[in-house]
């Protein structure tokens, strides 16, 4: 019953954003619903929409994420992504590889909406070619995310680290094989059909390519030392990258300006707000429990519950740490017997990221999506095919003994 709830909550927000509602409104009308379906009270209902709307881990992520906008605007006004661009260009020669490698680069530094930030180097990096822009906003949504499996920054690790009392670097050693298979999904089906795009003429030396791509990346190094090396919260080392970006290159007060309106824009703050909103009634009404509860029922093996489970929320969060912070503790017997169980982990982390890559309230595909003006019928064909790649070579691993 509660799958079926679900769905039909799924199917709302679908179709009207189908009907072009603001993505924002269309997930808060989803949350609505949801909290009318699963029976919380009008004023409970109430209680978590404020919470939503006004909690600190709301006003964060939107802080996040304006600034990556706003540090992202900066960078193009002051044409420095175009110089990572054409660094790129010149180093690979290739239009496929500066568009595999772009949103890549920008993955290494995991952040709510990361993909915003990526978007307008693909759309640079595609300029004068005949790609559509839903399979632009395929490639940079799937290659920006393609090190989660194992890049040990990322939360979901981190998380699910800590949750099940392992060291990080164990999780990414077991897991890294499947990005692989995540990053030769997305060659496959998004890179390689696409023909007759030509290459890039050679316009600069290698080594002032190389210098481009140093200038055109060092901000996102920054962030990454400041956040991981340092141990700043993440909040604080976009504000001192940006204050730094500022003081070295000294943008005019209307650049600033600009790329201030590009970052705070309503759209994005709507958008972020629905999505935090919704996340919070999936949490106070129980859903997501109620569901991974009545799937541990249904009397199927072990490995088959932990996985629906975790796709399911994974679809349902649209977020890694929330799926692994649902999933992990609820079946951790099945997690840890009583040592850890990597056959199960990667089952529970691959399925739950899969249902996070398909998910419409995942963060970067709806902020990509709203990037390219493209629509989600369109995109969604493109990126099913690598996220079956990646089940397929998930299940095929483990049939052959992998994490035995």
């Amino acid at each position: 019953m509660e799958i079926i709830k679900l769905t039909a909550v799924f199917v709302i927000i679908l179709v009207l954003m189908r009907l072009r509602v603001p993505i924002g409104v269309a997930i808060f009308t989803g949350g609505i619903t949801l909290s009318l379906l699963f029976g919380q009270k009008i004023i409970d209902l109430g209680v978590s929409l404020f919470h939503g709307a006004t909690s600190w881990k709301t006003i964060r992520i939107v802080l996040i994420v304006s600034f990556v906008s706003t540090l992202g605007a900066l960078m193009k006004h002051l044409r420095m992504t175009r110089r990572l661009v054409r660094g790129i260009e010149n180093i690979s020669g290739s239009v496929k590889t500066s568009l595999v490698l772009l949103p890549a680069i920008i993955g290494l530094m995991p952040m709510p909406g990361g993909a915003l930030l990526s978007a307008p180097l693909v759309k640079e990096a595609s300029e004068d070619r005949r790609i559509s822009n839903a399979r632009l906003a395929a490639i940079n949504f799937w290659f920006r995310h393609i090190l989660e499996f194992c890049w040990p920054i990322y939360p979901g690790i981190i998380l699910s680290a800590a949750i099940m009392k392992i060291e990080v670097a164990t999780i990414s050693l077991w897991q890294w094989p499947f990005s692989v298979a995540f990053l030769l999904g997305g060659l496959i089906f998004l890179v390689f059909p696409m023909k007759d795009i030509g290459r890039y003429p050679i316009s600069q030396s290698r080594m002032a390519s190389v210098r481009d791509i140093i200038i055109g990346v060092w901000p996102i190094v920054l962030v990454v030392l400041l956040t991981f090396v340092f141990g700043l919260e993440l909040l604080y080392s976009l504000m001192i990258t940006i204050v730094v970006f500022v003081a070295l290159f000294r943008p005019n007060l209307k650049q600033v300006k600009l790329s201030l309106t590009d970052g705070f824009s309503f759209s994005i703050i709507s958008l972020i707000a629905g999505v935090m909103i919704f996340q919070q009634i999936i949490t106070d009404s129980g859903a997501a429990r109620l569901l991974a509860e009545q799937i541990a029922t249904w009397g199927v093996p072990n490995w088959l519950v932990l996985g629906l489970a975790s796709f399911l929320i994974g679809i349902l969060t649209g977020i890694v740490t929330g799926y692994v912070g649902i999933i992990y503790p609820i079946f951790l017997a099945f997690l840890l017997t009583p040592e850890p169980d990597y056959f199960m982990m990667i089952i529970a982390y691959g399925s739950g990221l899969v249902g996070v890559m398909i998910s419409p309230l995942h963060l970067c595909l709806v902020l990509t999506r709203d990037y390219f003006e493209t629509d989600f019928k369109k995109v969604y064909p493109l990126i099913l095919p690598p996220a079956i790649f990646v089940v397929l070579s998930i299940v095929v691993a483990l049939a052959l003994g992998y994490a035995r």
